[in-house]
Formats: C-alpha cells, sequence, structure tokens
C-alpha cells in the first residue's frame, strides 16, 4: 500500500478555510497568517519538517484573503448588489452555458455574460447568472443571446452570481462547429428518454451528461434516499474513463501524443456535459494529470487534489463554498486516504472487486455525512449495499450513453442498438432503487448503522472464515 504525498495537504486546507470564511471574518484570518508566518520564520532556524509547510500555508492563505477580498470588494460585485436593490432593467448579451431546460412556463439556463447595460451604462463584466425567460421556444446550449430583465436573490449561489428574470430573448450567433453537434447529442440522448416506454431509461442522459431532467420525481426522491443522486452529476468517474479509454487506445509509450489526446478528450468531455461544481473540481485534476502524463510523470492523487483546491481557492473563491464542489473534494479525500487501508481488510475476506464496491461508498459516505445534514433530513441504511449493486453497471452505462449520444446524429440505428444496451444497465439500477423497504434516518446516524454493521460483519467473516474452519476440523 502506497504511502500519499500529503506536504501540499496543509497549505490547500489553509485556503480552503480562508476562502469559506466571510468576508467579516477575514481580518481574523489574515492575523492568524501573519503570526503563524512569523512563528514560522523563527522556527526555520531549528530542523524540523513542519516548518516550511507552515510556511507555505501562511503565504498561500495571505494570498487567498486578498483575492477573497478582491472578489467582495470588486466593482462588479456591487454593481450586482445596486441592481438588485434598485429593482433596476438590466440588458445582458452573453454565451448560454448549460442545457436550457423548460419550467415553470419559461427556460432555465446558465447564462455566461460579456457585457451588461445598467442604466444606460455598459459594463464589460463576466457573470454566471441563473437566467428564467418566459418563452415558449428555448435557445440551444452556447448561444449566443441578449436579453433584458431584473436581477434577484441568489437561490442557486453555487452555479451562479445572481438570478435574472427575463421576459424577450434573442439569439444573436447561434452555436456552430462541434458546438451545435453537442446540442445534437443532447437531443439525441432526450429524445430517447422521451420516447421509450422505461422511465428508467431517463437515467441514460442523467448518467451519460448529467441532465435529469426528464426523470420522474418519485425516482429522484429515492435515488436521493439511498445516496444515489451522485450518479447523475458528473464527476471524477466520468473523467477517469476519458483518461483510461486514451490509455488503452494510444498507451504510454509516446507521453506527449498521450497527455495532448487525454487533454483534448477531457475538454470535449467538458463540453458535452452540465456545468456543475464536481465537474470543476473534476476537470482541474484531470488536466493536471494529463500535464504530468505529457511530461512522464504521474503525481498521485493526493497532490493533484491539493493544487485543485490551491488553484480554486485563489481564482474562484465563491466556488470553493459551493456545497457541490465541497462534497466532491471531501469525497475523493476520503476515497484516496482511506480505500488502500479498507480494501486491504475486506479484500482478505471477500473478492477485490466486492471490496472495493463497499468500501469507496462506506468511504465516502463517513466523510460526506457532516455536509449532508445541511440538505438532507434522511438517508436509508441500505445506501452502501444500494451503491454496492449499481456499481458494477455505472461504467458501462456512461460508457454505452456517450457513445450512443455521440453516434446517434450521424448513425440513428447504431445510436438506438447503444442507447438499447444502456437500457439494460437503468433497468438494473430501477430494480435496485425499489427493491429496499423505507428505513431511514439522518445523515449521521445512518452512517453510524453503516459503520457498526460493517464491523459486525468484518468481524463475523474474521470469525468464521473457512481457514480457522478446516483448522478446526484438524485439531
Amino acid at each position: 500500500m502506497r504511502a500519499h504525498d500529503c506536504r501540499l495537504l496543509i497549505p490547500a486546507l489553509s485556503m480552503w478555510i480562508a476562502a469559506t470564511i466571510p468576508i467579516e471574518g477575514q481580518p481574523y484570518v489574515l492575523g492568524i497568517a501573519l503570526v503563524t508566518l512569523l512563528v514560522s520564520l523563527v522556527l526555520s532556524k531549528y530542523p524540523s519538517s513542519i516548518v516550511p509547510s507552515m510556511v507555505i500555508a501562511s503565504v498561500c492563505t495571505l494570498c487567498t484573503c486578498a483575492t477573497t477580498y478582491s472578489y467582495a470588494l470588486a466593482p462588479s460585485h456591487q454593481l450586482i448588489d445596486k441592481a438588485i436593490s434598485g429593482n433596476m432593467t438590466i440588458r445582458v448579451s452573453g454565451i448560454i452555458k448549460s442545457y436550457p431546460i423548460s419550467k415553470n412556463g419559461g427556460c432555465d439556463f446558465i447564462l455566461t455574460t460579456s457585457s451588461v447595460v445598467v442604466s444606460g451604462t455598459t459594463y464589460q463584466y463576466r457573470y454566471r447568472l441563473h437566467a428564467h425567460v418566459a418563452t415558449s421556444s428555448c435557445p440551444n446550449r452556447f448561444d449566443a443571446i441578449q436579453t433584458r430583465g431584473h436581477l434577484q436573490q441568489n437561490n442557486y449561489a453555487e452555479r451562479s452570481d445572481a438570478q435574472l428574470q427575463a421576459h424577450a430573448i434573442t439569439v444573436t450567433y447561434p452555436a456552430n462547429g462541434w458546438n451545435h453537434y453537442v446540442n445534437r447529442v443532447h437531443d439525441a440522448l432526450m429524445d430517447y428518454a422521451h420516447s421509450t416506454v422505461n422511465h428508467h431509461d431517463s437515467l441514460i442522459p442523467g448518467i451519460a451528461v448529467g441532465d435529469d431532467s426528464r426523470l420522474p420525481s418519485d425516482m429522484k426522491r429515492d435515488m436521493r434516499n439511498l445516496g444515489l443522486s451522485h450518479l447523475t452529476a458528473v464527476s471524477g468517474s466520468h473523467i477517469s474513463l476519458m483518461i483510461g479509454l486514451v490509455l488503452l487506445v494510444i498507451g504510454k509509450r509516446q507521453p506527449l501524443l498521450t497527455g495532448t489526446t487525454a487533454a483534448l478528450a477531457v475538454y470535449l468531455l467538458t463540453t458535452l456535459v452540465s456545468p456543475e461544481p464536481s465537474v470543476s473540481r473534476a476537470v482541474i485534476m484531470g488536466m493536471l494529470f494529463c500535464l504530468g502524463l505529457g511530461q512522464r510523470y504521474t503525481a498521485s492523487a493526493m497532490p493533484l487534489l491539493s493544487i485543485t483546491v490551491m488553484a480554486v481557492s485563489l481564482l474562484q473563491p465563491s466556488l470553493v463554498r459551493s456545497l457541490g464542489f465541497q462534497l466532491s473534494v471531501v469525497a475523493v479525500a476520503a476515497i484516496v486516504i482511506g480505500s488502500g487501508y479498507i480494501h486491504s481488510i475486506l479484500s482478505a475476506l471477500i473478492p477485490p472487486f466486492l471490496a472495493d464496491a463497499i468500501g469507496i461508498p462506506f468511504l465516502a459516505g463517513v466523510a460526506t455525512a457532516p455536509l449532508l445534514v445541511t440538505i438532507q433530513d434522511s438517508l436509508s441504511v441500505w445506501t452502501i449495499l444500494a451503491n454496492a449493486l449499481i456499481a458494477p453497471v455505472v461504467a458501462p452505462l456512461t460508457i454505452l450513453g456517450l457513445a450512443g449520444g455521440l453516434l446517434a446524429p450521424i448513425m440513428p440505428i447504431v445510436g438506438t442498438v447503444l442507447f438499447s444496451c444502456a437500457g439494460i444497465c437503468t433497468w438494473w439500477m430501477n430494480i435496485v432503487v425499489h427493491m429496499f423497504p423505507s428505513v431511514e434516518y439522518s445523515p449521521i446516524v445512518t452512517v453510524v448503522i453503516n459503520a457498526v454493521a460493517l464491523g459486525i460483519i468484518i468481524f463475523l467473516l474474521l470469525r468464521y472464515r473457512p481457514s480457522d474452519q478446516r483448522s478446526l476440523g484438524r485439531g
């Protein structure tokens, strides 16, 4: 079991904490960082392995405080507050970054602005707005548009800077090239989910590109209670699959070609999937890994995760505060640190693939339970077993869904066949989702129950494994 390189862990944690503290608490963070830096410099004359990490953490925290202050006090941020408090009409131009969804008599999407006009003055500010436009026909993702409306208090802080209630929309430049083809891929996935008689086939676009808008509400609820909602949130598994496929096809003998192709595959994947905080974390880690491939250097996951947290804390503090990003980082950290230990324990008693299927969801559940309490009242005690049963079909479903979506616009028959094969995976997932009785507690209580149950199972396996029985028979 390989030791993890945790030298960047302390700086990453300090920057993460600094970025999540509100602006009112930043002076205290600044003072603590300065004191820590001075103490570290005094102690630097004495040999110690922790002093360099303290110096780096202090300097990085000071930089994070500076960027957090700059972000909070920037004129662009103040303009949003002014427009909301004054109920001003604004006109915005920008590009649609998410797949538009028909909802509440209109269309919802994420809009990245290129310019904003307020009271006749044009500002070249870049915002991410959660827009709701009262229109009967939705535009396409990556369309350049103009619209006007009013900003409102943000209920989607994880994904946007503010909400925009608009009443009209004009497409100034439609998506073209690859971006146009991406919309055809998405349309093919959604059309199949709409045309099939099996409601669980709506999981195909959900797991392939993260669009679960056609998934029935009762199935969404059941998946959330079983701890399976992460399946429709594109994350590291998609990135790992893309890089793994590139390595399988090209290999490592030509590192520059492998790294470049893997980075291109990751980029193309980001244009296919919905923009979520977990995607940002996974993409940054994936790109760093591709850079290492191109340089004949393969870093372990912990340094990549630490660098990702440090970069996001400096460049986009609002993303660090989002619950989706936090859940993603905490789950990955727990899996990286604990998977080797729990695998070595369980694989001595059960097959290795089953050890991973049980151990990885258990680690992720333990790590994320304190965060889940803030958004979820209850969690099923069957969550680990449900994740273990579904794990074998997730990768095939992802590959079949993406491949079917990519081929359906040009070869509809092939795409339909691939979707039908993916439907076998969703059929099994539907069985798992509905097979367990409803036994739910708070997320923390559920984790404790699962930990006790897993401990009892390990004890019984150790106590009554076949080797012990054979030794008793010889006695």
